[in-house]
């Protein structure tokens, strides 16, 4: 490893006026960033947390996301990151935007250290991390904040395990370097640190520390990583089962968003416009691309092209480009070789989804030979100027191509061609002070401006006033009992006009916040009776797929939906739902004959399991008003109908608590989603909590009047708590150590 100089010590804070240069818009004033599942997933999802934290208590089911689904033991919640401390100090809005440019700052950072440890200058180095913290695809994950996180651990990742693995280190190097792969787990991205450990083995071995010694020690660091992270881990290990990921992904699902090899020339050209590739005009319709932008700038993507063609003679090339070709095969998913290979062959596969993250990666390795670039270009000055000068020409020949289709894209390949242009004269002109920082600063500005048509901004109000139908939800309330919405499809593509001054980007996010779209209750209190997250119930895919040929409204139904949002004309409900309010093009309606919250039954069918629950559910001579379906039901009377009644008298994340009236012994089915946690009891004494009509809760209940109380405890949560403390002592305890030893 290479001792810090003073040089390091200062260019490794260069990531500090890099985020603040991409995300400076969203600190001035009152503004907020918005795009991608900010709106609706992740500002919803920080601000569950933050009142979870200033509460001192992590719950561990939220009862917003779809009919409920655990909450500590999903990733994507990322309870116990501990970045999240800023929840305590800043208003949720603010706290993401602070979140975001730390990390980086910190993928900066990262990026630069690696570049140093592989033996580039300072210069080169800083280069490389305002490549990676700054290019197109760190710009891409400011839209998905847990992707942005991982990324910016993985580089970390990649170091620690070099660092740990090198001849004759101690072992409790081994507890240090686990440190970022936690944290990338923490912070809701596990399968970054699964590219981080791959990418590290890669390194590893291609630097000389043997097969066999590195796929030891990055075993050893895994199981480390896991023990660091274990109060969610291991409670989500319990419930893995559970989801849709359990039994592997379709292959269309784990190929969603492959990476089309016609966006590479995105390396070149910035992508003005989200989701979109490169125009239909340009190269034909290639379907949505994970990354709104892979640029890197004009000219470190002149020196990229160096780079890699300094591999023959330069090691550290060839080992970055040998270390980015598995990850870029895999990143084309549907369209190269790889994925589909190892999707047939590797099981394991099966369970995650969206090739392109695996790009990330291949995102540090061309900053690396970004790096590289430069400095071979110091002993070969004329190639870099004739790299620039065919930059800059591709630049305006990709705009010349689309300045029909796309302007947007002439005037970003433009400027593109303007920065490259810039370049080649400070080149030409300087190339000592090009060499030495000129090319960074102008790669700074460059990915700056890049940075606008992908990073947009809005006014926090967008976000601040709540959803004008949430009235209308709340007056629905009937004895304490919620009232669950489900968003139909037309909802989704309906457009209004919700503010002014809004980018495109905004107002779709707004809209979409108006319409209560799944996910958005964990901000305003609205039980959702669809979400969606990372590890879906196994059991809502079972109904999914046995309610395939149900009509929508008896499907909203059977998830427990009592109110629908729908667009005016949407004809799905017609019929089934009477309209109670309306804000823009979007309609709250009731929906008819919706089962009620809860109930006691005196008729139940018995279930073998959930794919058989779900359909007997789904069956057309099943009623939810009438009877229950329940996985181990006890024998009841034959009484059709309800024989009784239930009111809410305490809603909590983790605890409902009901009083019940009942004529007859019977079944108390609340329309809560079930999950193996969840304990029953009856006037103070335990009760069996059994899962009914496949998705909900059924307690067994005595004719009279009773208090029933169901609670969650998430499985092996303290277990997982236990495991995590001593982990971060011991690594406490190793970092001491390596520090008096150092003394």
């Amino acid at each position: 490893m290479i001792r810090a100089t003073h040089a390091d010590r200062r260019l490794v804070w260069l990531g500090v006026p890099l985020a603040l240069l991409l995300l400076g818009p969203a600190l001035h004033g009152d503004r907020t960033l918005v795009g991608a599942d900010l709106f609706t997933f992740d500002l919803p999802r920080l601000e569950a947390l933050s009142r979870a934290w200033r509460a001192g208590h992590v719950p561990g089911w939220s009862p917003h996301v779809g009919h409920g689904q655990p909450f500590l033991a999903d990733p994507c919640f990322a309870a116990h990151y501990p970045g999240h401390a800023l929840l305590l100090l800043l208003p949720p809005v603010q706290a993401l935007t602070w979140l975001l440019l730390l990390h980086l700052a910190l993928a900066h950072a990262g990026a630069y250290r690696l570049a140093r440890a592989l033996g580039l200058g300072p210069a080169a180095a800083a280069l490389a991390g305002v490549v990676y913290a700054g290019g197109g695809v760190a710009q891409s994950h400011v839209h998905s904040p847990c992707f942005l996180l991982g990324m910016a651990w993985l580089p970390w990742g990649v170091l620690g395990a070099w660092w740990a693995l090198e001849p004759g280190a101690p072992r409790r190097r081994l507890v240090v370097a686990a440190a970022p792969f936690a944290l990338i787990y923490l912070g809701g991205a596990p399968e970054f640190g699964a590219l981080a450990g791959a990418l590290a083995w890669a390194v590893a071995v291609g630097r000389g520390r043997g097969l066999a010694r590195a796929t030891a020690g990055l075993l050893v660091v895994a199981a480390l990583a896991v023990a660091l992270a274990a109060s969610t881990l291991v409670p989500f290990l319990a419930v893995a089962g559970e989801t849709d990921r359990a039994a592997g992904l379709a292959y269309a699902a784990a190929a969603r968003w492959s990476l089309h090899p016609l966006e590479l020339p995105g390396l070149l050209v910035a992508q003005p416009f989200a989701g979109g590739g490169l125009p239909a005009a340009t190269i034909g319709h290639v379907g949505r691309a994970w990354y709104p932008s892979i640029y890197v700038g004009a000219a470190p993507a002149a020196l990229l092209a160096l780079g890699a063609l300094a591999a023959r003679r330069d090691a550290r090339a060839r080992l970055v480009l040998l270390a980015a070709a598995p990850f870029l095969l895999y990143a084309l998913g549907e369209h190269g070789p790889l994925h589909p290979l190892l999707f047939e062959h590797a099981p394991a596969v099966r369970s995650f989804r969206y090739p392109a993250k695996a790009f990330v990666p291949v995102a540090l390795c061309a900053a690396l030979l970004v790096g590289v670039g430069l400095e071979r270009a110091r002993a070969r000055p004329a190639a870099l100027a004739v790299a620039l000068a065919a930059a800059a020409v591709l630049s305006l020949a990709a705009g010349a191509a689309a300045w029909r289709e796309a302007p947007a894209l002439t005037w970003r390949a433009a400027t593109t061609a303007a920065f490259a242009g810039v370049a080649l004269v400070l080149w030409r002109v300087r190339p000592q002070t090009a060499a030495r920082g000129g090319l960074v600063l102008l790669a700074l500005l460059d990915l700056g401006v890049a940075s606008r048509g992908v990073i947009e901004v809005a006014p926090a109000a967008v976000y601040a006033a709540p959803p004008a139908l949430l009235g209308h939800v709340a007056a629905e309330q009937a004895d304490g009992a919620p009232r669950r919405v489900a968003t139909l499809e037309s909802a989704f593509a309906a457009r209004g006009v919700v503010g002014p001054g809004l980018g495109p980007e905004a107002a779709a996010q707004r809209g979409w916040r108006e319409a209560l779209l799944p996910n958005t209750g964990m901000s305003v209190g609205v039980r959702t009776a669809s979400g969606f997250s990372s590890f879906t119930p196994g059991r809502l895919a079972a109904l999914r797929a046995a309610a395939r040929d149900v009509d929508m409204p008896r499907y909203l139904r059977l998830l427990g939906a009592g109110l629908v949002v729908h667009a005016a004309d949407d004809p799905t409900v017609a019929g089934d739902a009477a309209p109670i309010g309306a804000v823009g093009p979007w309609v709250l309606s009731r929906l008819a004959g919706a089962p009620p919250w809860a109930v006691v039954h005196g008729a139940a069918r018995a279930a073998d399991g959930p794919a058989d629950a779900a359909a007997q559910v789904a069956d057309p001579g099943f009623d939810p008003a009438r009877a229950c379906v329940v996985e181990g039901a006890p024998s009841l009377p034959a009484n059709d109908g309800p024989v009784g009644v239930a009111r809410a008298l305490r809603l909590e994340d983790d605890l409902v608590a009901l009083a019940v009236d009942a004529r007859a012994d019977g079944l108390l089915v609340v329309r809560e989603g079930w999950g193996r946690g969840w304990r029953a009891e009856v006037d103070g004494r335990p009760a069996p909590a059994l899962p009914a009509d496949a998705l909900f809760r059924a307690v067994p209940v005595p004719a009279g009047r009773h208090e029933v109380t169901l609670r969650y405890e998430a499985p092996l949560r303290a277990h997982g708590a236990a495991v995590g403390l001593v982990a971060w002592a011991a690594l406490l305890a190793a970092a001491l150590a390596g520090r008096r030893r150092a003394a």
